[in-house]
C-alpha cells in the first residue's frame, strides 16, 4: 500500500479539526488536534528523506529530552505537538486562496502589463518587483513561477534582474502579509494586533524594495535593450490594455478587501488574528467562484490544483512547523529565558540595540548554514523578553520579521533560492550569495538604522 496516498487527506482533516478547535475548545478536541499531529509525525518520519527530516528529528529529539528532563507528563507532551498547530493550518489553508486569481484570468492581464512596460529591464524591476510583491500575498511562493511564467526566459544582466525581482518582491510581501508565516508566528507569540505590527513594517517594505529597485537600475546601465516576452498559450488569447486594467483593479480591490476584512475582525471580535485569517482562506474561493459566475469550476480546481498538486507537497513542511513547536514549547517549559535574562542583567549594561543586531545575526548565520527561519525564530521567540533586554515594544516582533525576510534572501537552502534556481538555471548558492550578498548587507545595515531612529530616539 501506497502511504504517500494519505499526506493530503491526513494534512486537510487536521486543518479543519484545528480550525474547529479555536471555536470550540475543550479537552477532547484538544486531545484530537495532538492525536492528529502524532500521526503527521509518524507518517512524515516513513516517507520524509534527507536533511528536512533530520533536523526535524533532532528537534523533536531534543524538545522531548527538555521536557523529560523536566518531568513533564503525557498532557505536557500532547500540548508541545499542538504548540504550533495554529501557524500548521495556515501553511494548510493558504494556498486556497490561489484557486481564483488563476481561474480569473488575471496571470493574463499582468502578462499584458509586462509586454507593455516590462520589456527593458528597468522597467521589467519596477513592474515584476511589484506584482511579485502583490501576489505573493495571496499565493505566497506560488508567486515567483507565475510571474516568470508570463516572461521570456532573459539572458545576462536581464535574467539576474528578473530573479532578483520576484525573490525581493516575494520577501518584501512577507514583511506585510497576514498569510506569512513569518507574520502569523510573529504576532500570535507577542499578542500583537496586525494594525500595530504593519504600522512598522510597512516602513521596512520601502527599504527592501527601494535598495532592490536602486540595484536594479544600476544593473540595467547599458543594457536597455528590449526583451522578449513569453507567447500566450496555443488557442489563448490576452485581453486588450482596458480589460487587462480593469482586471488588475480588481484582484487591487479584492486584496484591499481581503485586508480591511480581516483588520476589522479583529478590532470586533476576540479571536486570534490567524484564526481569522484560515477562515477567509476557506471563505475567499468560494466567494470568488460565486463572484465570477464560475461556481461549477470550484470543486475541480480544488481537485486539481490544491488537493492533487500543492497539499501532498506541504508535508515536509508542515512536519519541520510541528516539530519546531514542539521544541519551541520545551525552551519555554524549561525556563531559559528567565536564566538569560539573568545572565543580561548581571552585566549591568543597556543592551537594546546590541540585543536586535544579534537578532539580524544570529538568523542570517544559522539560515547560512541551513536552518531553516521557522526554527530559528522559534528559538528567539521563546528567549527574548522586551522587558529584559531593554527593548521598546514592537522591536524585538520587526527585526525578527526583517530578519527572516533576509534570510529568505541570503539562504541558498531558502525554499525560494532553490525554486528560483530550478527557473534560471542556476546554483542556488550563486543566487542566494553571489547575486544577494551586497543587497543583504546594504539593507541589513538600513534596517539596523531605521531600527534606531525608531525605537531608540
Amino acid at each position: 500500500m501506497n502511504i504517500r496516498q494519505w499526506i493530503a487527506p491526513l494534512l486537510f482533516l487536521f486543518a479543519l479539526v484545528q480550525l474547529a478547535a479555536f471555536f470550540v475548545s475543550g479537552g477532547f478536541a484538544d486531545a484530537l488536534v495532538s492525536g492528529l499531529a502524532l500521526a503527521i509525525v509518524a507518517l512524515m518520519i516513513a516517507v520524509v528523506r534527507g536533511a528536512g527530516r533530520r533536523t526535524s528529528v533532532l528537534l523533536l529529539m531534543a524538545g522531548a529530552a527538555m521536557l523529560a528532563a523536566g518531568g513533564a507528563g503525557i498532557g505536557e507532551l500532547a500540548e508541545a505537538l499542538r504548540f504550533y498547530g495554529n501557524l500548521a493550518t495556515l501553511l494548510l489553508l493558504a494556498p486556497l486562496l490561489s484557486l481564483p486569481v488563476r481561474q480569473g484570468g488575471f496571470d493574463r492581464a499582468m502578462k499584458v502589463l509586462l509586454d507593455r512596460v516590462g520589456r527593458k529591464p528597468a522597467g521589467y524591476a519596477s513592474i515584476a518587483t511589484g506584482l511579485s510583491f502583490f501576489t505573493s500575498i495571496f499565493l505566497h511562493v506560488g508567486s515567483l513561477a507565475l510571474i516568470h511564467s508570463l516572461t521570456g526566459h532573459g539572458e545576462g544582466k536581464r535574467a539576474r534582474v528578473q530573479c532578483l525581482s520576484l525573490s525581493r518582491g516575494f520577501t518584501s510581501a512577507m514583511l506585510v502579509s497576514p498569510y506569512s508565516v513569518a507574520v502569523a508566528m510573529i504576532v500570535s507569540n507577542f499578542g500583537l494586533g496586525l494594525f500595530e505590527f504593519f504600522s512598522v513594517t510597512v516602513f521596512m517594505v520601502f527599504i527592501f524594495v527601494g535598495l532592490h529597485l536602486a540595484e536594479c537600475y544600476w544593473l540595467a546601465r547599458g543594457n536597455e535593450s528590449d526583451g522578449e516576452t513569453a507567447a500566450p498559450p496555443a488557442g489563448e488569447e490576452l485581453p486588450d490594455g482596458r480589460t487587462a486594467g480593469r482586471r488588475l483593479a480588481v484582484l487591487a480591490l479584492a486584496l484591499v478587501l481581503l485586508i480591511g476584512t480581516l483588520l476589522m475582525a479583529e478590532s470586533l471580535t476576540n479571536y486570534p488574528m490567524v484564526t481569522l485569517v484560515c477562515v477567509l482562506s476557506l471563505a475567499v474561493p468560494v466567494i470568488g467562484f460565486a463572484a465570477m459566475g464560475r461556481v461549477n469550476r470550484l470543486w475541480p480546481a480544488f481537485r486539481e490544483h490544491y488537493w492533487s498538486a500543492r497539499l501532498p507537497e506541504m508535508g515536509k513542511e508542515i512536519f519541520l512547523t510541528l516539530s519546531a513547536g514542539f521544541f519551541g514549547y520545551a525552551i519555554q517549559q524549561s525556563g531559559a529565558a528567565g536564566r538569560l535574562a539573568e545572565w543580561a542583567a548581571a552585566g549591568n549594561i543597556h543592551v537594546g540595540l546590541a540585543a536586535l543586531i544579534l537578532i539580524h545575526l544570529f538568523m542570517l548565520a544559522f539560515a547560512l548554514i541551513g536552518f531553516h527561519p521557522v526554527v530559528i525564530a522559534t528559538v528567539l521567540i521563546s528567549l527574548l523578553s522586551s522587558d529584559s533586554f531593554g527593548l521598546p515594544p514592537m522591536a524585538a516582533p520587526a527585526a525578527l520579521s526583517a530578519s527572516w525576510s533576509l534570510a529568505t534572501v541570503f539562504s541558498p537552502f531558502s525554499a525560494t533560492s532553490i525554486i528560483l534556481g530550478g527557473i534560471f538555471r542556476k546554483s542556488p548558492a550563486e543566487i542566494s550569495l553571489v547575486w544577494n550578498w551586497r543587497y543583504t548587507a546594504l539593507t541589513l545595515a538600513a534596517v539596523v538604522l531605521f531600527e534606531y531612529l525608531y525605537f531608540f530616539l
